[in-house]
């Protein structure tokens, strides 16, 4: 069967937006294909599952089209007629949940018809309502300037003394959002050069942070992102990082969100790169700024948490040992986690507590029947296990055997495993052939400290390698 695009816009719908969308199929104005409205009332009926073996095109052509033989080409130019009609339904919608953007569309009309006090009166409205806004950010200055340059180059706007905006008025917006806009894309070019081998220079930056210094006190985001690319200096990034934190609480109201989440990443990314270094301290101050992420409502968006964000902030709690509170987090959070990932996020979230508290037994029980959304977390899962496995075996040696088919049997599993990069599998083999090689060094009875100098060495060769922290760790305990 061919590829259903109407099945995908109609998978995205929510059940009121069903409801809207057969509205908008029977009105006249948008629709007047009565056999387009019983395909969609066909369709609605497996919504939101949408089983593609139910969905038999023979069946609802019956319905579409009672007195005409089947046709598979007519079925499909009915499909994507209707495609069309949900498109222009996105539209619609999306434009009259945006008052802004509703008002601008009403704004373009009264110029198209040469109504000018009518296209002048709403253009000062809604510059007004865009003013008045909590935060101004790149979108909303955006937004100024173009209404600004849509009424000052009109043609019946009286350029000579009557016009309500001047060319200067459009020219300060074109400044402020070039300004914010430089700040906010040099500092994501930063952090990427973290991560990335290129490097991309950022022309006129540094008269963009002079000029900037003008606006700082209509709106904290210049200084924020100053502060951001601040972090990025190794003279300055200590500082940067203890300013940025108490800017960030003080004036996250009058941030956008976008720039509050920007500025609270670049920030955790801060961290993560002190504790790369070996500053341990930083697992403290990346725990407080996930509790502030938290407080400022960064980490649940739009009524969802990242699997991702949900499982670092659990590992982040474990580590400073902080285990009361990362339980209380999961049972107050797992409700934002997506329905069909929620149990195992879960699962495996309440095992890293148990692993972190030396429960081998409990997180072992957990992570057995651990069935994860992705490749990535069962690799994770089953290296777990195996650490939970190696510890009981230095406690009785009699489960040798055991452990060690354990190891062998998931590494032949990870070894078929081609649906993951080959640094990843490798990582993760790697982490296997250490354990097994550390089972060795403990049950060795001879040269036990040449062997663990063997282990070292081992250990450096082998890259990359997971969790290589944990193998150091065993290492020196031997």
């Amino acid at each position: 069967m061919k590829r259903n695009t109407v099945i995908e816009l109609l998978c995205l719908l929510s059940v009121e937006e069903i409801r809207r969308l057969g509205k908008f199929l029977r009105s006249p104005y948008f629709n007047q294909s009565q056999p387009l409205i019983v395909l969609f009332e066909q369709l609605r009926k497996w919504h939101p599952e949408y089983d593609a073996a139910r969905i038999r095109p023979h069946i609802i052509w019956k319905k579409v089209q009672p007195n005409k033989e089947f046709s598979e080409q007519e079925y499909w130019w009915f499909n994507h007629k209707l495609r069309l009609l949900i498109e222009r339904f996105l539209v619609v919608e999306q434009v009259e949940s945006n008052a802004a953007a509703s008002k601008k569309q009403l704004i373009q009309s009264h110029a198209r018809h040469n109504a000018h006090s009518l296209f002048e009166k709403e253009t000062k409205a809604l510059l007004g309502e865009i003013e008045k806004r909590p935060h101004q950010d790149i979108h909303s200055y955006s937004e100024s300037l173009w209404l600004k340059h849509d009424y000052f180059f009109n043609p019946q706007t009286d350029k000579y003394g009557g016009a309500l905006y001047s060319v200067e008025d459009a020219m300060e917006d074109l400044d402020r959002f070039y300004l914010l806009a430089k700040l906010r894309f040099a500092a994501e070019i930063k952090n990427r050069e973290r991560i990335f081998v290129k490097k991309v220079p950022v022309k006129l930056l540094d008269e963009s942070i002079v000029e900037s210094g003008k606006y700082i006190p209509e709106n904290p985001a210049y200084l924020m992102y100053r502060n951001v690319l601040d972090l990025y200096d190794p003279e300055k990034a200590e500082a940067a990082f203890e300013n940025g934190k108490k800017l960030l609480k003080n004036n996250f109201s009058y941030l956008s969100k976008h720039d509050q989440n920007e500025v609270m990443l670049n920030l955790r990314n801060y961290a993560i790169r002190e504790l790369n270094k070996g500053h341990t301290a930083f697992w403290k101050e990346l725990l407080d700024l996930y509790k502030l992420g938290l407080e400022l409502e960064l980490i649940v968006i739009s009524g969802r948490i990242a699997e991702s964000d949900f499982g670092n902030i659990v590992k982040v709690g474990c580590i400073n040992q902080a285990f009361d509170w990362t339980a209380s987090f999961i049972e107050e959070h797992e409700q934002f986690l997506e329905p069909e990932i929620r149990d195992s996020a879960k699962n495996f979230s309440v095992s890293t507590i148990h692993f972190a508290k030396k429960e081998y037994i409990k997180c072992i029980d957990l992570l057995e029947n651990y069935k994860p959304s992705h490749i990535l977390n069962y690799m994770s899962g089953r290296c777990t296990l195996i650490k939970c496995w190696f510890e009981l075996f230095l406690e009785n040696h009699d489960l040798f055997d055991l452990v060690f088919s354990k190891i062998e049997a998931d590494e032949k599993l990870f070894r078929r495993e081609i649906s993951v990069s080959e640094e990843r599998r490798s990582a993760n083999i790697n982490f296997m052939l250490a354990v097994k090689k550390l089972i060795s060094v403990v049950v060795s009875r001879k040269k036990k400290n040449l062997k663990k100098e063997e282990m070292i060495n081992y250990l450096q060769s082998k890259t990359p390698i997971i969790s290589s922290d944990w193998i150091k760790e065993k290492i020196s305990d031997l």
